[in-house]
Formats: structure tokens, C-alpha cells, sequence
């Protein structure tokens, strides 16, 4: 049985969290759960699992205070169904089946519209990704009808070959491994061995002929498959559509027409996908680097460059 805080209010909306040990939740880089608000404390809060087994909610002497429903709690027993407020993003705290993703069967990314479920069941293909800034019950979902506009995610190395594997669940476990990593928290070996052949299958290879490689810490992989930016100065209140063209574990590059998109400005990058036959949301917090021409650079948080930036 798998513990997970999926998010259901905010600019994380659609995201989903695997609860293990010590979750942080905060503004800081090294946070599990990263929110960035000036009204979250760098150090906010954190589920951690108690000496009976029990999944725990606790507020580490934050500002503006951690919720459940509508109570400021200092530390809380979860229990599934639970909804945790900080500031405007909302959690739910769940438990469910800990199956794994079969990605021979495919991984694909959904052109999705945000329409209400109306109290149904649409096999598989239900997403749960309700609309920014709303505060929607667990029932209410986008919905992808069987045979919707889905492309199937593809990444090229520089050589021109194609990467093998899921590159986005790659991206994913990478960074999930390397921010435990640099917070110095226990690996197994089998951990250890994963995190070295990312590093391997992830970062900057020697001999790109790419004029900017040279100053990159991660290969970019070219690829071309629809996602949704989040943006706006209310905490992601504003949505566009987009195609990823480039993408790498610390940021990616889009093709976008917003004029009041800026850069230095946040950005959070929404990918729908289908993985076998499984939906799930990835959502990368980004700062927009730059801007030419309808192409939008971003930046991952918690890249190595990310605390260096500033924008000119």
C-alpha cells in the first residue's frame, strides 16, 4: 500500500507525491514538496512516520500556519481522505494499491480539455487534473475520451538515436534520488546503483556538437509531444497549451505564444500522460529563462543553476 499527497488546489494541481520517511514541504530547494509563495516558510512542514506506523502531519513553526480542513494543526494523525491546506495549495492524503507502471506498453502524452466528470466512470482514461484555482472534491477529473489526441513520447539523443526507456519517469527518478543524495538521507544499494546509471544516462556527454552544450550540466533531448504552462501572478491561475520540444532533467523548451509571459517569470510545466494504461500528472515548478521568437527556455527547480539565476 502506497502513501501519496496528491494535489488538488494550486499551481501543483494534478501532481501526486509518494509519502516515505521524511516528506519535506516548503519553499526551500531541498523540500520533497516544493511551493513557491512568498507565504510558505522555507521549512513549512513535514509528514513523517511515527514508531506505531502511522503517517504524521507536522508543522515546523511555519508563518502562515498548516491546515487540515479548516484547523491550524501543529502535528496530526493522517488518515486517508485527510485535506491539508498551506497557503492556497490543497493535498489530499491518500492510500492505494502500489502497482507499478508498465512503460513497454507505452508512454504517451494526452492533449487533454478540462471538462467536469459528470459522476462517471470512463474506463482508464480518467484523469484526475481538475482546473487551477478551484477547489475541487477527489471525484471531480479532466477526462480523456478513448481515442483522444494522444502522441507517444519519443526523446532523441544528439546522435540522432533514440533514448531508451521512459525519459520522463527517468527525469523523475533522478531528481527524486539526487535531492536525497545531496541532503546526505539513507540509499540503499540498489538506489546507489540507479542514481549512477541516470547520472550516466542523464547528464552532459562529451563530444555534443552543440555550441551550448559546453555550458550544460544535463543533455538535452530533442522530442515533441503537448503539455500545458501554468502561469499568472495568483499562484498559476492562467493556462496555455504548449509542445515540449526540448527536454532535459534540468529544464526544457516549448513552443508558446504568450505575450505576458516574461522572462525571470514562474512557471509550472503540466504533462498528462498515459503510461501503459495507467494516466498520471507530472508538474515541473520552472523559471522562464528565456524568450524568443514563440519559444519559451525553463528552468527546472532544484537545478544546479536554479539559485544562481537571475534575471537580466
Amino acid at each position: 500500500m502506497r502513501r501519496q499527497l496528491r494535489a488538488i488546489e494550486g499551481a501543483l494541481t494534478g501532481a501526486v507525491f509518494v509519502v516515505r520517511g521524511r516528506t519535506r514541504i516548503g519553499r526551500a530547494s531541498d523540500s520533497d514538496i516544493q511551493i513557491l509563495h512568498d507565504g510558505v516558510s522555507r521549512q513549512h512542514a513535514q509528514v513523517i512516520e511515527d514508531n506505531a506506523g502511522n503517517a504524521v502531519l507536522m508543522d515546523l513553526a511555519s508563518n502562515n500556519g498548516t491546515f487540515v480542513g479548516e484547523r491550524r494543526v501543529v502535528r496530526h494523525r493522517l488518515v486517508p481522505g485527510d485535506e491539508i491546506r498551506i497557503m492556497r495549495a490543497r493535498f489530499v492524503f491518500e492510500q492505494v494499491e502500489d502497482e507499478a507502471p508498465d512503460p513497454d506498453a507505452g508512454v504517451f502524452a494526452v492533449k487533454s480539455n478540462a471538462i467536469e466528470t459528470h459522476r462517471r466512470t470512463v474506463d482508464h482514461w480518467s484523469l484526475d487534473l481538475p482546473a487551477p484555482r478551484e477547489r475541487t472534491p477527489s471525484s471531480g477529473s479532466l477526462v480523456v475520451e478513448p481515442g483522444a489526441d494522444r502522441h507517444r513520447v519519443v526523446a532523441c539523443l544528439p546522435d540522432g538515436s533514440n533514448y531508451s526507456g521512459d525519459i520522463i519517469g527517468d527525469i523523475l527518478d533522478y531528481r527524486a534520488l539526487r535531492l536525497r543524495s545531496l541532503r546526505g538521507d539513507p540509499m540503499s544499494e540498489a538506489d546507489v546503483r540507479r542514481f549512477g546509471a541516470l547520472q550516466g544516462a542523464l547528464h552532459q556527454p562529451p563530444g555534443d556538437p552543440d555550441p551550448a552544450a559546453a555550458g550544460r550540466r544535463f543533455c538535452r533531448f530533442r522530442c515533441g509531444f503537448p503539455a500545458r504552462l501554468r502561469y499568472g501572478d495568483h499562484f498559476g491561475d492562467r493556462t496555455a497549451r504548449v509542445t515540449v520540444y526540448d527536454l532535459g532533467a534540468g529544464g526544457a523548451a516549448v513552443t508558446a505564444q504568450i505575450p505576458d509571459l516574461a522572462v525571470g517569470n514562474l512557471a509550472w510545466l503540466v504533462i498528462d500522460l498515459v503510461v501503459g494504461k495507467r494516466p498520471r500528472t507530472i508538474v515541473f515548478t520552472s523559471r522562464v529563462v528565456s524568450s524568443d521568437g514563440g519559444r519559451l527556455g525553463l528552468l527546472f527547480a532544484g537545478a544546479p543553476e536554479w539559485d544562481q539565476w537571475r534575471a537580466r
